[in-house]
């Protein structure tokens, strides 16, 4: 379902001298782009190791081999829906697919990959972060034995040099895994500390494949919702969220509380006092684009009404003065009206 006012997104503007947080790609943003392009953190690095796929896991993760799991940063698998319970098994088949399409090791069944390892500890479920680029065939043989950097290459290191099968970025092949997935609408973009630089290239992808309906953005219950559309934000309770309309700012006792639509009672995204000094060294001030249209994307706390919690400068992202909601209400509510009546908490307990 397409946008009624046939909206674009742009570049964020810079929020402080030549800083910008977060980039939307539109049609034909060439310096936006170019931005993506010549970020080098989003290509494999000197210091990456091949490694073995034994499978594909449900949440879109890898099992190695020797038995590692890997978690690719950076993105929102899929949810099952009313509309489209199959959508986490085609997301995963897509992973497959992209797989399939690897090199194998000679005698052996199993794909391999170039892991660009993001952290050197797992997370609770035993994951490492990781970036999962293609080992093409014609890239020069590595041994399988080596093991996986702890540490990534630093970022603009003149020894950070992608390996020469690997696709440039802003070639028309997705240089990852993740931005595969992203590109084909499987999922959507997730704002990491570990991948700010290479956040707009993601941004990037996801717009292309929302601009085209694919996938997950073909099904209303992953629509960007405007912050009024109470019905929309309920059916999406529990997981990220992409919320956009026109930035209000109010503050208390140094914590921001930031509404998009007519409702204060709404909508709110939190920014603590806490999070704001992260903000400030990003060079974002959110205060000075009150009145302006934004999206904002977080998981979504509806404890005390819906609102999400501001963490990180990515999860904001400015847009073309005009820009509404993707998706207005009723669209949302056209196909998940009897996942709203039957949920545990109803769209209700947040109307006045």
């Amino acid at each position: 379902m397409r946008s009624r006012l046939g909206c674009r997104t742009a570049s964020i503007a810079p929020l402080r001298a030549g800083l910008a947080i977060a980039v939307l790609l539109g049609a034909g943003s060439a310096s936006a782009a170019s931005r993506a392009t010549a970020d080098t953190s989003c290509a494999p690095a000197a210091g990456d190791s091949p490694a073995a796929v034994a499978g594909v896991t449900d949440d879109l993760g890898l099992k190695l081999v020797d038995g590692r799991l890997i978690r690719l940063d950076g993105i929102d698998p899929p949810r099952a829906t009313v509309a489209n319970p199959g959508l986490p098994a085609e997301a995963r088949h897509r992973l497959e697919v992209w797989l399939a399409e690897l090199p194998r090791e000679p005698g052996s069944a199993d794909h391999t990959i170039l892991l660009h390892v993001l952290a050197a500890m797992p997370d609770r479920w035993n994951r490492i972060a990781a970036l999962v680029f293609a080992l093409h065939r014609d890239e020069r043989p590595l041994a399988l034995d080596t093991p996986a950097s702890a540490e990534p290459a630093p970022a603009g290191s003149a020894t950070a040099s992608p390996p020469s099968g690997a696709p440039p970025i802003g070639s028309p092949e997705p240089p990852s895994a993740a931005q595969d997935l992203l590109a084909q609408g499987f999922a959507r973009a997730k704002p990491d500390r570990l991948l700010h630089a290479c956040f707009p290239a993601f941004l990037q992808a996801e717009n292309a494949a929302r601009a085209k309906n694919l996938g997950l953005w073909a099904d209303p219950q992953h629509a960007v919702l405007g912050a009024d559309d109470a019905d929309g934000l309920a059916v999406q309770t529990g997981g990220m969220v992409l919320v956009q309309g026109v930035l209000r700012v109010h503050e208390s006792r140094g914590t921001l509380y930031l509404t998009l639509g007519r409702d204060r009672w709404g909508f709110t995204a939190v920014l603590s006092r806490r999070n704001a000094e992260r903000f400030a060294k990003a060079g974002l001030d959110l205060v000075d684009y009150a009145g302006t249209p934004v999206r904002l994307r977080g998981e979504l706390d509806t404890r005390f009404g819906p609102r999400i919690d501001l963490t990180d400068p990515d999860q904001v992202e400015s847009l073309e003065p005009g820009t509404e909601a993707v998706y207005p209400a009723a669209a949302t509510l056209e196909r998940g009206r009897d996942d709203v009546r039957t949920g545990p908490k109803g769209p209700s307990r947040w109307k006045r």
